[in-house]
């Protein structure tokens, strides 16, 4: 979940004919006669998540549950739909789709669901939702959001992987403790354990990690609480001890070597389940699928969001031929008999909710899965794995959670699908929220206050929250001319992520940001210690900034940024602008003063 994370660790592709149809995507398939979740459908070529049946078959449900499958249309009074194409051939009928490795706030589960993920595993989120999505997917009426099985608080270790977010929550010190914290878990509603974990021999270190004493006393301990235990990983010899620790998952593969026949060995015995997110890996190292899948069709109808999401992820710092070691990795694995659950780790850089299990499906692919078999990790096999009832099947009993398709043949058929949750047809829109738009004029007026005009607050920002050891510090300068923000403090060069400066931000959660469609530009003068500086600008749902270079000198220069040039930005949601010395070869002191910054309205 991290930007450290990306640094340790994070063919099937179409052909131009294929591509001719992208045009077509978001289809409007036949609306249920209905206004029930009480209906027959058919007939339909039939995936039930395990396999294809081999004739056409009609599906009977009543109130939200499967209540029969044959290959005759039932003798019933419920509404009939009729699923055949135009052409006359059935279409497709296969469950909802399952992304086995999310991190859910805001509206993340509305998207979710608009793209086909009916289900979905939280793999660390705040603690105070699990009540209620405990409730929501017990309901089967009406619903316009995904459910959620959730981790809630991970375990990690204090400054660990998961304490860098800005929230407080509670660490693990001790084995001794592992007890008592799982209980603690338990109590607060989570449905399973996670755990962060780095091996002691992993040859990069990033954050701090507990022991591998206190990973097997919490794996044991959550299993005596009846509760399976997930252990995020980064490297293969971190993998080898959480498999012989006893979890019953890795919630992440890894590339940093070709995975050894003992590994193998061990996962096939002990039964563990592997969540490869390939997606999340993929665009952090190679850079490229979903540009080649997705984003270069301009008759795709992506919102500003999702594209702004998925481009801009490649982290340059990481050799793209390792990647090579992550297909090879899964690959094995599959050819072991390894159950692959196909998650996608979003909304980290590169991913969009619910969008992004297209790719996931894709890159499992790649892998040497065949279709169906990807098909299959996103939907059974992650319900049998995490235990979800009712789910992941089309199968008599179970939730009439499922995609109706025109075709499937190739993962870019899923975005065609009509998505239909506890047997109510979805109408959610496929982009996010609009946002409160920005005006042009001053963010701020620094002779007066430092708190913006427009957003939430200016506060200084360093790498400390990343574990870093940077520092800066803020203060008003408000008698000068102009009016300024002074910045001081010290940039370390040792941290994966260097930066210290000063932020802007829409909101004091970070979470929501403002709109910035109607700006083209961004301007400021900034004078300070002579050197590179960079403005790295933040959307919502995308932690890998765009970023935006300049230089500076001990006078005053105006820089003017245009919006349009920040690769990976989505203005219609800009959460945070940061400004922030650039990184040289040995830790520095440094020194600037920041003007109010002023957006400038499009012509």
């Amino acid at each position: 979940m991290s930007m450290n994370k990306m640094v340790l660790s994070k063919n099937n592709w179409l052909s131009l004919a294929a591509a001719a149809t992208l045009g077509a995507f978001f289809l409007l398939l036949p609306e249920p006669q209905s206004l029930t979740n009480s209906f027959v459908l058919g007939p339909v070529q039939l995936f039930d998540g395990e396999t294809q049946l081999p004739q056409p078959q009609y599906i009977e449900v009543r109130q939200g549950l499967i209540h029969s499958i044959s290959a005759e249309r039932p003798n019933s009074d419920a509404p009939f739909i009729d699923s055949k194409n135009p052409d006359g051939s059935p279409q497709w009928l296969m469950p909802g789709l399952i992304d086995a490795h999310v991190h859910s706030w805001g509206n993340a589960q509305q998207q979710q669901l608009s793209f086909g993920v009916t289900s979905a595993i939280d793999l660390f989120s705040a603690a105070a939702q699990l009540p209620q999505l405990k409730t929501s997917r017990d309901d089967l009426s009406q619903a316009q959001q995904s459910d959620l099985w959730s981790a809630g608080t991970l375990v990690t270790a204090p400054k660990g992987h998961g304490t860098e977010y800005g929230m407080q929550i509670p660490v693990l010190q001790a084995p001794d403790d592992a007890e008592a914290f799982v209980a603690a878990r338990k109590a607060e509603g989570s449905d399973f354990i996670k755990i962060v974990y780095q091996s002691e021999r992993a040859i990069y270190k990033s954050m701090p990690s507990i022991s591998q004493q206190s990973l097997q006393a919490v794996i044991a301990a959550a299993h005596r609480q009846h509760l399976k235990a997930v252990v995020h990983i980064a490297e293969q010899v971190s993998a080898i001890d959480a498999v012989k620790a006893g979890a019953d998952g890795l919630v992440h593969s890894f590339f940093d070597s070709r995975i050894s026949a003992t590994l193998l060995a061990e996962l096939k015995q002990r039964d563990v389940f592997v969540i490869p997110t390939m997606t999340v890996y993929e665009a952090a190292v190679r850079g490229s699928s979903a540009q080649q899948i997705l984003l270069q069709y301009p008759d795709l109808p992506l919102s500003q969001a999702a594209k702004a999401a998925l481009a801009g992820a490649k982290n340059p710092r990481i050799p793209a031929h390792l990647y090579q070691n992550l297909i090879d990795n899964s690959r094995a694995m599959h050819q072991a008999g390894i159950r692959l659950l196909a998650g996608t780790d979003a909304p980290n850089a590169g991913t969009y909710h619910g969008l992004s299990m297209v790719l996931e499906v894709a890159l499992l692919q790649e892998a040497g899965l065949t279709f169906f078999d990807a098909l299959h990790a996103a939907t059974a096999a992650p319900a049998k794995a995490f235990n979800l009832p009712q789910r992941g099947r089309i199968a008599v009993g179970y939730r009439a959670d499922f995609l109706l398709l025109p075709a499937l043949s190739q993962a870019t058929d899923l975005l065609q699908a009509k998505v239909y949750k506890n047997g109510w047809a979805v109408k959610l829109s496929k982009s996010p929220p609009q946002r409160a738009a920005v005006s042009a004029g001053a963010l701020a007026d620094f002779r007066h206050s430092v708190t913006p005009q427009q957003g939430a607050m200016f506060v200084a920002s360093s790498d400390q929250m990343m574990q870093g050891q940077s520092s800066a510090s803020a203060s008003l300068q408000s008698q000068g001319s102009p009016a300024t923000i002074k910045v001081q403090g010290e940039i370390d060069t040792t941290a994966p992520y260097p930066w210290a400066g000063v932020a802007w931000m829409a909101s004091p959660d970070y979470l929501q940001g403002l709109d910035f469609s109607g700006i083209s530009h961004l301007q400021f003068q900034l004078r300070g210690s002579a050197g590179q500086y960079r403005l790295l600008a933040f959307s919502e749902g995308n932690q890998r900034p765009a970023e935006f270079s300049f230089t500076a000198t001990a006078t005053l220069q105006q820089i003017e940024v245009p919006l349009q040039q920040l690769k990976g930005l989505d203005p219609s949601r800009i959460t945070m602008l940061l400004w922030t010395v650039n990184t040289g070869n040995a830790n520095q002191t440094f020194e600037f003063e920041l003007t109010a910054p002023v957006l400038l309205a499009n012509p």
